[in-house]
């Protein structure tokens, strides 16, 4: 046997039930089912954004849904006596209307919704009192409404003014749409035609609702954007950190194997530059004294003045590797600026020595131009020193009077290398690698010197994120590049 449809049996009943309403009362369920849906709604995007607020808001539009189709005016038998009870139900609502506000907003505290309470239990009092002198007006009522709903409406614009583009401000026009009804509703056209206010007082209560539930979906996808925008930047601020880290472990690693070629070089020609100087000093000091005592002072003196080479030469060597150490240990402070002042200043720091002075003295300098570039100035001044001593030393030694060292820029690539060239005796290309390690000689020690120049050179290139290298061809002189980095 089949089953009647369930609009079959619910029609019949529903219909004529529906039939009898007023449209007064029609209206009410009307408003009544919408604010149902609305506060069905709310509570289910408080699971998604504004979780207490919405829900206490939600709370507010169940409540309010069954007290417009229980207490609408006319069920009062409008316009006789306002009931008392539908006054603290409209009192009771609006309060919960402004805690509502008050945690979506995130100005809630217990201090705040004490102040609520205080208030609402004064505007019940104070709307009882009226209404025992005029117990039929309902415009006390509306007017008490109408305040709450403006305060709510400055709540929300402050809001906006301290949250932008998340719809406070819209919030704020749908509570002030309440006030501003009311002022409309005094007006003599709507006043001839004998509207209630109360029906009218339904249409802004649903658009606020409304709003409302729009407005914290948009917050909370801005939210949603906010919160992965800044986890993409988060993710690319992470490896970027990686790739620096990277870099700085390679840079350190560089240095570290730069540090160790040093203690292995040093290790294994302490013996040649370092006791054998310290061993002849040893000895001609010995001589000098036997000299002394034998009372042979002119072979004594002779013996002295052997002394002083050697001592400086050590004092040198010694100079040579604390340069070595400050450059590693020494903080890089880049900054654009021309290279030429650098280079002019690193002349003048020449001229001041007995040797530099000397060597600078046989060769002709020739300075090209030089681009800027970002570079600390102090270690950039030691990196000229170093070559354009070097190369001065070579071409004057090689081309006493004739020999020229020249400096300036080339583009290599897509960088641009600066170069200090000089006509000197040169070396084999396959041992040009050699030329930047702690103690390794091409030549004799009256042009290497301690064989650490170079080594400062690189370390500080390298220290500046750039590369050097060095050309040459036996007999044709020698050119040393490097660049600066980015």
């Amino acid at each position: 046997m089949a089953l009647p449809p369930a609009a079959s049996v619910i029609d019949p009943l529903v219909n004529p039930w529906l039939g009898s309403l007023d449209p007064f009362q029609s209206y009410a369920l009307v408003v009544a089912t919408v604010m149902l849906v609305i506060a069905a709604a709310q509570w289910l995007a408080s699971y998604a954004t504004d979780r207490r607020a919405l829900r206490l808001f939600s709370i507010r539009y169940a409540l309010a849904a069954p007290s417009w189709y229980f207490a609408h005016p006319a069920v009062n038998g409008w316009p006789r006596e306002v009931p008392f009870a539908s006054v603290l139900v409209a009192i009771g609502l609006l309060a919960l209307t402004i805690w509502a506000l008050d945690e979506y907003i995130g100005h809630a505290s217990p201090r705040r919704l004490l102040w609520t309470v205080i208030a609402a239990v004064f505007s019940a009092v104070g709307v009882w009192l009226y209404l025992r002198v005029y117990p039929g007006s309902r415009l006390v009522v509306y007017i008490v409404l109408a305040l709450a709903m403006s305060w709510c409406a400055g709540l929300s614009w402050r809001a906006s003014r301290q949250e932008h583009n998340v719809g406070h401000l819209y919030i704020a026009i749908a509570f002030a749409g309440y006030p501003l009804l009311l002022l409309a509703s005094l007006l003599p056209p709507l006043q001839q035609q004998g509207i209630e206010f109360g029906y009218l007082a339904a249409l802004p209560a649903v658009v606020l609702g409304i709003t409302i539930l729009v407005v914290s979906l948009i917050r909370a996808r801005k939210r949603t954007e906010d919160e992965l925008s800044l986890r993409l930047h988060a993710e690319r601020a992470l490896r970027e950190l990686n790739a620096s880290l990277e870099q700085r472990v390679q840079a350190r690693t560089g240095e570290l194997q730069v540090m160790l070629e040093g203690l292995e070089a040093f290790t294994r020609n302490v013996s040649h530059d370092l006791r054998g100087p310290l061993a002849g000093l040893a000895g001609v000091a010995r001589l000098a004294v036997e000299a002394m005592d034998d009372g042979d002072l002119p072979h004594a003196r002779k013996m002295i003045s052997a002394v002083a080479p050697q001592a400086d030469r050590l004092q040198t060597m010694v100079q040579d590797l604390l340069m070595l150490s400050r450059v590693s240990e020494t903080d890089v402070k880049r900054s654009t600026q021309p290279l030429r002042p650098v280079v002019d200043a690193a002349i003048h720091q020449l001229e001041l020595t007995p040797d530099g002075a000397r060597d600078l003295g046989k060769v002709q300098l020739q300075i090209d131009t030089l681009p800027s570039g970002l570079a600390d100035a102090d270690l950039l001044g030691q990196v000229f020193v170093n070559l354009i001593g070097n190369a001065a030393r070579f071409a004057a030694a090689r081309l006493a009077g004739r020999g020229t060292v020249r400096v300036g820029a080339s583009a290599q690539g897509n960088e641009t290398a600066i170069y200090v060239a000089d006509d000197g005796p040169g070396f084999e290309p396959a041992r040009a690698a050699d030329l930047f390690k702690p103690f390794r000689r091409l030549h004799d020690a009256k042009l290497s010197h301690s064989g650490i120049g170079l080594s400062i050179v690189r370390r500080i290139v390298e220290r500046h994120g750039g590369r050097v290298w060095a050309e040459s061809q036996p007999g044709a002189g020698a050119t040393f590049w490097f660049t600066l980095g980015r």
